[in-house]
């Protein structure tokens, strides 16, 4: 795979650092320099060597994230089933500690791995919004959440295995959201190690209608 971004000089610079930088989130205290491959900022607002080598470009490369582009990202459709947990309950799961939706597709497999990594998910849904609704997810890496055009979660960032939660009712103000209104919901999220994937989904949305971009 071609990589004319040079996107593999972040896997480079974290295969020294990345679980030191892990073992110092999990405690509350950075102490050692791992802050631009791993939370890397957008061009200019640093002025070190680093920070400009790691930093994101302009927001047109972060749009290659999600919008196919020769050479460096392809969409491929695909489907996440949720699954009514335990039978009867109400409540809709989607559940993988080894999420690898797209291994042997694009671009093939990581170079020098058994799976194929560095991907992203994005995902265009609507629902009717009910009193008691809501929407967790636990995983790695970045997920963002959309609800109405407006964030209603963020657990951005390369890190292990975390949960997030949108309380609808908690929410709706800040969401311009009223009951038994139908609100658009927009997902993204990005694999960006080279280590384990995790992706769990679990809300009590009864219904989620698809939505062609």
């Amino acid at each position: 795979m071609s990589d004319p971004y040079d996107l593999t000089r972040f896997v480079r610079a974290q295969e020294q650092s990345y679980q030191q930088a892990l073992s110092e989130l999990e405690r509350g205290r950075k102490q050692s320099h791992w802050m631009w491959y791993v939370f890397p900022q957008f061009d200019g607002l640093g002025t070190s060597a680093m920070s400009m080598r790691y930093s994101i470009k302009s927001s047109a490369t972060f749009d290659q994230w999600y919008n196919t582009t020769d050479g460096v990202n392809k969409e491929l459709p695909g489907m996440i089933p949720l699954v009514d947990t335990p039978p009867g309950s109400g409540i809709s799961v989607y559940d993988s500690s080894a999420f690898f939706p797209i291994d042997g597709q694009g671009f093939g497999n990581t170079v020098g791995q058994t799976h194929n990594y560095h991907f992203t998910i994005e995902i265009h849904v609507k629902f009717q919004y009910e009193a008691g609704q809501k929407f967790t997810f636990r995983g790695d890496d970045d997920l963002w959440i959309f609800v109405n055009g407006k964030l209603a979660l963020d657990v951005g960032g390369q890190h292990q295995a975390l949960k997030g939660e949108i309380d609808f009712d908690a929410k709706a103000v800040a969401l311009d959201i009223v009951a038994g209104g139908s609100y658009p919901m927009d997902i993204f999220h990005a694999e960006r190690q080279t280590t384990a994937s995790n992706f769990r989904i679990e809300t009590n949305i009864k219904c989620f209608t698809r939505v062609v971009k």
